[in-house]
């Protein structure tokens, strides 16, 4: 089984258009060695046309994958964006978030992809302990870091996301499974990480977690 990411990035992609933040403002100028990111999906080339891989933000709403034990993998329409996906967006309650999990019924390989993640409970960590590759909500670096950045007034919990680098975070929970393959999705534009010379994003690569882009590939 092949994974393709289609999307790396949160909602409004990176470099976001409306958005000065010192991550948009400076790979748009240059100045920090970072990657473009569109927002969040995934996909399996063997279900897609070559058209369907080569287009950019636009591609498809509704992504199928047709064999057993697959899943509906989805992005917003384009009327949506700019709406709160969810009614919830600043109260999350149980169900708000989803993850989906991708069986190959010939390899047996397992991905759990989780882009929003509220909390890790046992349900939630035994997914993740069996799976064979993570892609898991990589939004927010700090609980607080849209307070501080100036952009929002929420912190990432009361939007449904953990954090990484916090107590109970990503990483504290990634750091405990030796299984999986461990990668950061849905990247929101004013995370430090994706800054890639940052020592946020060194502090990822220390603890053996890779940060997804647009583009890649996963096998299983």
């Amino acid at each position: 089984m092949h994974i393709r990411v289609l999307g790396s990035g949160a909602g409004g992609g990176f470099p976001q258009w409306n958005c000065n933040c010192p991550n948009c403002s400076g790979v748009r100028a240059g100045l920090i060695r970072a990657t473009p990111r569109t927002q969040s999906s995934i996909a399996d080339p063997g279900t897609l046309s070559r058209g369907q891989l080569a287009r950019g933000p636009d591609r498809p709403v509704r992504l199928r994958h047709p064999r057993g034990g697959g899943a509906d993998l989805y992005r917003r329409a384009p009327e949506e964006r700019g709406t709160p996906y969810s009614p919830h967006r600043h109260n999350t309650v149980p169900g708000d978030n989803i993850g989906v999990r991708v069986r190959d019924e010939r390899t047996h390989g397992t991905l759990f992809y989780a882009p929003g993640l509220g909390r890790v409970d046992d349900e939630v960590l035994a997914y993740m302990q069996e799976a064979d590759c993570l892609l898991v909500d990589g939004t927010l670096w700090s609980d607080d870091e849209l307070i501080r950045s100036g952009i929002g007034d929420k912190p990432g919990s009361a939007m449904g996301h953990l954090d990484q680098s916090g107590r109970g975070g990503i990483m504290e929970h990634l750091g405990r499974l030796t299984r999986p393959r461990k990668i950061l999705i849905h990247i929101n534009n004013t995370n430090p990480i994706l800054d890639e010379d940052s020592p946020e994003r060194h502090a990822l690569e220390a603890a053996g977690i890779e940060v997804a882009y647009d583009g890649m590939t996963i096998e299983l």
